[in-house]
């Protein structure tokens, strides 16, 4: 997971010159929380133009 976020944050960081592979990768390791991996968030339409959770 720690390699596929930082494959996508790559073009970014690096076009901000902030990319440090390491750092990167580190920074979800450490935060990362097992516990969170299942909770849904779902979304649902009430107007055009608001949306609410569900």
């Amino acid at each position: 997971m720690a390699e596929l976020r930082a494959g996508v944050l790559r073009p970014g960081l690096e076009r901000l010159g902030r990319w440090a592979a390491t750092r990167v990768r580190q920074r979800l390791l450490t935060a990362f929380d097992a516990a969170h991996t299942w909770e849904r968030h779902g979304f649902t339409l009430e107007h055009e133009d608001q949306w609410a959770c569900s």
